[in-house]
């Protein structure tokens, strides 16, 4: 079941933007078939075609619903289920990349510190901390991206209560307009992180949907508008995946905007004063600029 909905889902992305029909017809057609060949208590073979049939804007919902039922007929170990899913991506063919997967990021060095516990911090007014509980990463999307893609790709979630988007490289872009912001710099650099976002539901179960193993493992797929030539420039359109993570699983803080004067125990010190824990540096290569020059924005990873 899991390599059926994995094909199928991957089948669907490379189609998505010719026939999205046909390809979810398909793909219903199939699970209909394992549904009634493979369920044999009646109630609940009856309640999952229910479910498919209403299930037409929604394939990873269903997704989700196929795997569960299966678990449940069959007896399956969720930690079983995942490591069936490896196995099935470790024989997988491999797909070319597309869209800007097929330009490689730059290689960005950084300060890893390690967290070892967490306490609450005071938080400044009007400032708003998203709810771990109902919270996730969504990594590797496209670029351009804006809040309202994200509203569209993940409607069959749930309805969100916060975006936070993050765009490091075209933040670099925008100083880099401003002369006086970047003293030295004569162009920006090549593009070195894609897009993230930080994306808090307003309920607990639309994040359990957003992290389920098949989400998590194949990427959500997001449209990606691409500039290319062939007779004449034009815009193609491309399925890019995204990748849901909880947050609860991360031990990373992300901070921008320091000046390149800090050293590294500096930044460590701070780092523990603010949070009251405790933690290790692990390296330190982040404090240097190709050919010496002077860091026009440190960022830390700890």
């Amino acid at each position: 079941m899991c390599e059926l909905a994995s094909r199928e889902y991957l089948k669907m992305g490379r189609v998505c933007a010719r026939q999205p029909r046909d390809a979810k017809a398909y793909f219903r057609n199939k699970a209909r078939k394992v549904v009634e060949s493979r369920i044999v208590h009646p109630e609940r073979k009856d309640h999952l075609l229910q479910k498919l049939e209403l299930c037409y804007h929604d394939i990873e919902l269903l997704q989700g619903y196929l795997q569960e039922a299966l678990q449940q007929a069959n007896g399956i170990d969720d930690d079983l289920a995942e490591l069936d899913e490896l196995d099935m991506l470790s024989v997988r063919p491999e797909l070319l990349p597309s869209g800007t997967e097929t330009r490689p990021l730059e290689e960005q060095w950084v300060m890893d510190v390690e967290v070892e516990q967490w306490r609450r911090a005071e938080v400044p007014r009007g400032c708003h901390v998203p709810d771990p509980v109902r919270s996730i990463l969504l990594s590797n999307l496209p670029h351009p991206c804006q809040e309202l893609d994200l509203e569209v790709g993940l409607q069959p979630c749930g309805a969100i209560s916060s975006i936070q988007l993050c765009n490091e490289w075209q933040e670099m872009q925008d100083r880099l307009s401003q002369p006086e912001e970047a003293p030295g710099l004569a162009k920006a650099p090549a593009r070195f992180r894609m897009p993230y976002a930080f994306v808090e539901f307003t309920a607990e179960s639309a994040r359990r949907k957003a992290t389920r193993k098949l989400p998590r493992l194949n990427g959500i797929l997001f449209r990606e508008v691409l500039r290319v030539k062939r007779t004449k420039w034009k815009d193609e359109v491309v399925a890019r995946p995204c990748y849901p993570q909880d947050v609860r699983s991360k031990r990373c803080l992300l901070l921008r905007g320091l000046p390149w004067s800090m050293q590294p125990s500096e930044v460590l010190k701070a780092v523990l004063d603010q949070l009251g824990c405790n933690g290790r540096l692990l390296n330190c290569r982040a404090f240097k600029g190709a050919g010496g020059r002077q860091l026009l924005r440190l960022q830390v990873q700890a």
